[in-house]
């Protein structure tokens, strides 16, 4: 570079220090969006095997919309790792 601007060795220092960042952030998101994911998963099989515990079949009025709970939950999950 000339007079005032930066060498090649500099902006390729600046670069490699921005894609590490850029990296390092991309893992984390990445781990939050897999732990989400496992606890989605587990509270998925907490609601199917409640569900398949239960001896006497909710009445048609008194039954919750099919996948309400799914909906709910995936909201919440999708709040949990946007208040992240």
């Amino acid at each position: 570079g000339g007079p005032g601007g930066t060498g090649p060795a500099e902006a390729l220092a600046r670069a490699r220090t921005e894609l590490a960042a850029l990296t390092a952030e991309s893992e984390a998101r990445h781990h939050r969006w897999a732990d989400a994911a496992a606890r989605l998963t587990a509270e998925a099989a907490g609601v199917m095997a409640a569900a398949s515990d239960t001896t006497a079949p909710a009445a048609p009025d008194t039954a919750a919309p099919a996948g309400s709970e799914s909906a709910t939950t995936a909201e919440a999950a999708a709040e949990a790792v946007a208040a992240r």
